[in-house]
C-alpha cells in the first residue's frame, strides 16, 4: 500500500527557508532602523533641552544676582509652556533653589523623582537635561 502522507518537495523546502531568511533579515533591519531613529530623536530632544537651559541661564543671571523670585518665576513660566518641558528649576551657586516650576502637563513628577533631579542638578556645573517618561 502506498503512503497517503504528502511529502514536501525540495523546491517547497527551499522556498520556505528563503522566506524565513528574508523575514528574519527584514525584522532585524527594521529593529535596527527603529532604534537608530529613536536615538536620533532622543539626541535632538536633549540638544533642544540644553539650548533651552542655556537660554534660562543667560536670562536669569540678573534675577539670580539680586535673588528676585518674581523675575525668575517669569523666566520659568516662559519656558514651561513648551510641550516637552515638564519641570524646571533655578538654583544659586550654593544649591539653594531660587525658583522652580512644574508645567501644566498631564504628567506629574513624583516628589522622590524631583528630589533626585535636584540632587543631580546641584552636583554638576554643566547643563542638566533629564528625560522623564510617566509609566
Amino acid at each position: 500500500m502506498a503512503s497517503l502522507k504528502p511529502r514536501m518537495s525540495l523546491i517547497l523546502k527551499f522556498v520556505l527557508v528563503a522566506a524565513l531568511l528574508v523575514a528574519a533579515t527584514s525584522a532585524a533591519i527594521s529593529f535596527f532602523l527603529i532604534e537608530h531613529e529613536a536615538e536620533i530623536i532622543r539626541e535632538g530632544l536633549k540638544e533642544r533641552g540644553k539650548s533651552l537651559a542655556r537660554g534660562i541661564a543667560y536670562n536669569s543671571e540678573y534675577g539670580v544676582l539680586i535673588r528676585n523670585r518674581d523675575i525668575l518665576d517669569g523666566i520659568l513660566r516662559c519656558i514651561i509652556v513648551e510641550k516637552d518641558v515638564v519641570y524646571a528649576l533655578i538654583t544659586d551657586r550654593n544649591g539653594n533653589i531660587l525658583a522652580e516650576f512644574e508645567g501644566e502637563s498631564p504628567v506629574s513628577i513624583p516628589v522622590e523623582i524631583k528630589a533626585k533631579l535636584e540632587r543631580e542638578a546641584l552636583a554638576t556645573d554643566e547643563v542638566l537635561v533629564q528625560f522623564y517618561r510617566d509609566l
